[in-house]
């Protein structure tokens, strides 16, 4: 009989010791009965579980809180912005609750594109500029859930277009920081990012401003989005803007073989 594989016990065909010290799911316990122990109880406590894509990931699991924290937790989960609105108007201290990210409970409300929950938070006193753990502005939460109804009402109620600046402190384009993780799909249609180009454009965002040197116009051609690409234009995106590298937005279109993008571009700049 062959060993079951790589690093199982010295004598074929029985599992006795694995020799080695780290497997799928995290560092291997003395014999795998207490390992399969351990992954028999994470399924069940939630902390392993499947992803989307029916992988297995490791999860932090929220301690539970008070009764009306786990109401509101449900009504955040639920998308119950009725039920939010009332627990925060009878509970102000509701509003430091996080859950197991450390998150305040407006992002996971902005992630699941529940809009009018995202509404009754800051209705009760949430900033619209409030900072998340990493550390970023929650509006940049919401571009990157694609969530268009919450970036819109963020910038109703005065969230900063800009993205804090990497390069010598100074402020940078949201809107090429939106577009380096674009990706049209079911979830996130190419409309999404149009509403959320709109809504920031409208917000004053300037169409110009680079994010890592690249401009959004740049990030827009290297994205492939026709329509994106036009209104950028629309809104006085410059054709003619180079890169640190001296690329234009007709090269990086050239570069990721977005043909009819390059083509378009190049015919701009050669007016």
């Amino acid at each position: 009989m062959r060993r079951p594989g790589p690093g199982a016990g010295r004598h074929q065909g029985q599992f006795i010791k694995w020799e080695k010290t780290e497997g799928p799911f995290g560092p291997l316990a003395e014999n795998i009965a207490a390992y399969l122990v351990d992954y028999r109880n994470s399924l069940e406590d939630g902390s392993l579980g499947f992803d989307a894509s029916g992988f297995l990931e490791r999860r932090k699991v929220r301690k539970k809180g008070s009764k009306t924290q786990e109401e509101l937790f449900a009504a955040v989960e639920a998308g119950d912005a009725a039920t939010v609105s009332r627990l925060l108007a009878a509970d102000e201290s509701l509003l430091d609750v996080r859950n197991q990210y450390d998150e305040p409970l407006i992002i996971p409300a902005m992630q699941n594109k529940h809009t009018d929950v995202v509404r009754a938070f800051l209705d009760a006193g949430v900033d619209a500029n409030a900072l998340g753990p990493s550390g970023s502005r929650i509006l940049g939460y919401a571009l990157s859930a694609n969530a268009a109804g919450s970036v819109a009402l963020l910038l109703e109620r005065g969230a900063i277009p800009l993205t804090d600046g990497k390069w010598a402190g100074a402020p940078e384009s949201i809107i090429a920081s939106m577009l380096s993780r674009a990706n049209f799909s079911d979830h996130a249609p190419e409309a999404d990012y149009l509403s959320m180009l709109e809504s920031l454009l409208r917000a004053g965002a300037d169409p110009n401003v680079p994010w890592y040197g690249e401009t959004p116009l740049m990030k827009a051609a290297a994205f492939g989005s026709m329509a994106i690409v036009k209104r950028l234009i629309a809104a006085g995106a410059r054709v003619d803007a180079v890169d640190e590298k001296g690329k234009t937005a007709a090269a990086h279109a050239k570069s990721k073989r977005r043909k009819e993008v390059a083509e378009f571009l190049a015919g701009l700049a050669a007016r």
